[in-house]
C-alpha cells in the first residue's frame, strides 16, 4: 500500500511538470509572405525574315498569345542565389503570361524563359538544352528559339506586381559575297566554331562549345553574281565569347577551291551579324562586320 501511494505521488509530480513545460511553450511567428506578380506582357521578336532592301517594319512586339512561344518558365531566387521556386505554364493551360508568387522580405532574382520547341527541351536544374534523339543515343542539339529574361527584385509589405518583356537569346550570321561567283563554284560551306549548346538559367551565360557546318549549293544562273547572300540558321548562341567563322568555296567533285577565316565575331542576342568581303580573290582588307539588331538601329564597327 505504502509502494502504490509513493508510485502514485511520483506520477503526479510527473504529470504536474509536463503541465508546466506545455504551459511555458509559445507557437514560433511564422515568416510573413507577400504576393508577388510578373506578366510578361511583350516578346521582342523578328516577325519577317531581316532583308537590308526590305521596308518591312521588323521593329516589333508580340504579346504571349500571339507568340509562337509554347512553354514558360519561372525560376526565383533569394539573395543566396538559392532556388526558391520553379513555375512552367504550357500555353493554353490556365494563367499562360502571368506568374503568381508568394515571398517573404527580401532582396530575390527572377528568371524567365520562353520555349518554341518543347519536344527537345531538357534541362539539369541550373542550365538548359535542346536534345537530339534522332540517332537512337540522346545528345545535346544546335539550339532552338529561345526567348530569356533576368530581374532582380525587392518584396516589401506591399503586393509587388511587374510587367516583363522576354528577348531572343539566338543570333544569326549572313555572308554577303562582294566578288563575283567563279564559273567553276559549285558549292560554299560555312565552318562556325564556337557555338554553344547550353545556358545557365541564374548565370545568364552560355557554355557547352561547339561547332556548325552548313553547306549551301550555288544555282547554275547565279554564277557570275556578285553581292551573293549566305544566311545561316536563325539560332546560333554565344552570349560570353567569340566565334570563328570559315567561308570555304568548292569546285567540281568536291575539290576545295578558296577559303576565307573570319575570327573573333560577337554574337549579339537577337541580332544580325553581317559579314561583308571578298571570298573569291585576295582582298588584304578583309571582311568588314555590321551588327544590324531588330530593335535597335545599326551598330557598324570595322573589322
Amino acid at each position: 500500500m505504502k509502494n502504490a501511494l509513493i508510485c502514485f505521488i511520483l506520477i503526479s509530480i510527473v504529470l504536474l511538470s509536463c503541465k508546466k513545460d506545455n504551459h511555458n511553450k509559445t507557437t514560433e511567428p511564422q515568416t510573413k509572405l507577400y504576393p508577388v506578380t510578373f506578366t510578361i506582357s511583350n516578346f521582342t521578336q523578328q516577325n519577317e525574315p531581316i532583308n537590308q532592301k526590305s521596308k518591312t517594319k521588323i521593329n516589333a512586339t508580340v504579346t504571349p498569345d500571339s507568340s509562337t512561344v509554347k512553354r514558360l518558365i519561372y525560376k526565383v531566387y533569394d539573395s543566396s542565389n538559392t532556388l526558391k521556386r520553379t513555375i512552367v505554364v504550357n500555353k493554353g493551360g490556365p494563367g499562360f503570361g502571368t506568374f503568381k508568387d508568394s515571398l517573404a522580405t527580401g532582396n530575390y532574382t527572377a528568371v524567365f524563359v520562353g520555349v518554341v520547341n518543347v519536344t527537345s527541351f531538357a534541362d539539369d536544374g541550373s542550365k538548359f538544352y535542346y536534345i537530339d534523339n534522332s540517332t537512337g543515343t540522346p545528345r545535346k542539339a544546335d539550339p532552338s528559339e529561345t526567348f530569356y529574361k533576368k530581374i532582380s527584385f525587392a518584396v516589401g509589405s506591399q503586393h509587388l506586381q511587374q510587367n516583363v518583356v522576354l528577348e531572343r537569346l539566338n543570333s544569326q550570321i549572313q555572308i554577303i559575297m562582294k566578288d563575283a561567283i567563279p564559273s567553276y563554284i559549285r558549292s560554299i560551306r560555312l565552318n562556325i566554331t564556337g557555338q554553344n549548346l547550353s545556358y545557365s538559367y541564374l548565370g545568364d551565360t552560355s557554355s557547352d562549345e561547339s561547332s556548325i557546318t552548313i553547306l549551301t549549293l550555288i544555282p547554275s544562273d547565279k554564277i557570275g553574281t556578285t553581292n551573293y547572300t549566305l544566311k545561316t540558321l536563325p539560332n546560333l548562341l554565344n552570349t560570353n565569347s567569340t566565334v570563328t567563322v570559315e567561308v570555304i568555296s568548292y569546285g567540281a567533285e568536291n575539290v576545295e577551291a578558296t577559303r576565307k577565316t573570319i575570327s573573333n565575331i560577337t554574337l549579339q542576342r537577337n541580332t544580325l551579324t553581317i559579314l561583308t568581303g571578298n571570298v573569291f580573290t585576295g582582298d588584304t582588307n578583309g571582311f568588314t562586320v555590321t551588327y544590324n539588331s531588330v530593335y535597335n538601329p545599326d551598330i557598324n564597327v570595322g573589322f
